[in-house]
């Protein structure tokens, strides 16, 4: 069974009813700052997330992101996105956050930077939330199965275990 909703913003968004399994990162309709309707994680590809909960979280995602850029950027087969996920934001309210993300980023960042308004409780039941804060990065298999995770603050971020194992996996 699937939920349709339309938020007071203008934004439709489907959210599935069925919990994923576990190991996996629940499917979730999202759109790109840049317009562009996608799903996360993106079918068939493998995926590196960097995940915010809150606006406090938006600088050690950007921190995350120079660290995984390089890495993205050579790998064109590896979908890479930054996500502010905004469910649990105020509906009226969705619209003018999103239009101030925006505003603040290139038309090559917007094509990058992903808002997702639904399945915030399942996101963070995968990923173990426990720091509104902090940026939670997640690798995700071509399947959907996370193949790793970690979270940090701007002082505690480091990715590098995270993008050496992207790296391996393109090399095979």
């Amino acid at each position: 069974m699937i939920l349709f909703a339309i938020c007071a913003s203008g934004h439709f968004s489907t959210g599935s009813l069925a919990q994923a399994p576990a190991g996996f990162l629940q499917t979730t309709h999202a759109q790109t700052l840049s317009g562009a309707k996608i799903q996360l994680p993106v079918p068939g590809h493998t995926t590196l997330l960097l995940i915010g909960f809150s606006k406090k979280s938006g600088s050690a995602v950007g921190v995350g992101w120079k660290q995984a850029q390089p890495i993205c950027a050579a790998n064109s087969v590896v979908a890479c996105y930054q996500v502010a996920v905004l469910q649990e934001e105020p509906t009226f309210m969705r619209g003018l956050i999103v239009h101030g993300i925006r505003s603040g980023k290139s038309s090559a960042a917007q094509a990058t930077f992903v808002t997702v308004f639904e399945n915030e409780a399942a996101w963070k039941s995968s990923l173990h939330f426990n720091d509104g804060s902090a940026a939670y990065a997640v690798l995700l298999g071509p399947d959907g199965k996370i193949l790793r995770k970690t979270s940090g603050t701007v002082a505690t971020l480091h990715l590098e275990p995270l993008l050496l194992l992207l790296q391996q996996k393109n090399q095979k």
